[in-house]
C-alpha cells in the first residue's frame, strides 16, 4: 500500500538548528514545506543528522573536555 497524503492538508516541517551547532551562525529555522520534502530520502537523512548532532550533544560530545 503506496503512502498518500491529503492534498488538502499541506505538510511542513521546521528544523531549529541552534546557534551552539554552528558558533558562527544565529539560531536557524528551515522550513520545509510538501513540494520541497517530497518525502523524499534526502529530507529523512537530514532528519537523522540532526537528531545524531543532538544525541552527540546531549552526551556532551560537543564540550572541549577530553575523555
Amino acid at each position: 500500500m503506496p503512502l498518500t497524503l491529503d492534498s488538502e492538508v499541506p505538510l511542513t516541517a521546521d528544523i531549529i538548528i541552534p546557534s551552539e551547532y554552528v558558533p558562527m551562525y544565529p539560531t536557524k529555522t528551515l522550513r520545509f514545506t510538501q513540494s520541497d520534502i517530497g518525502l523524499s530520502s534526502s529530507f529523512a537523512q537530514l532528519v537523522f543528522i540532526f537528531t545524531y548532532l543532538s544525541s552527540l550533544k546531549a552526551k556532551g560530545k560537543f564540550e572541549n573536555d577530553n575523555p
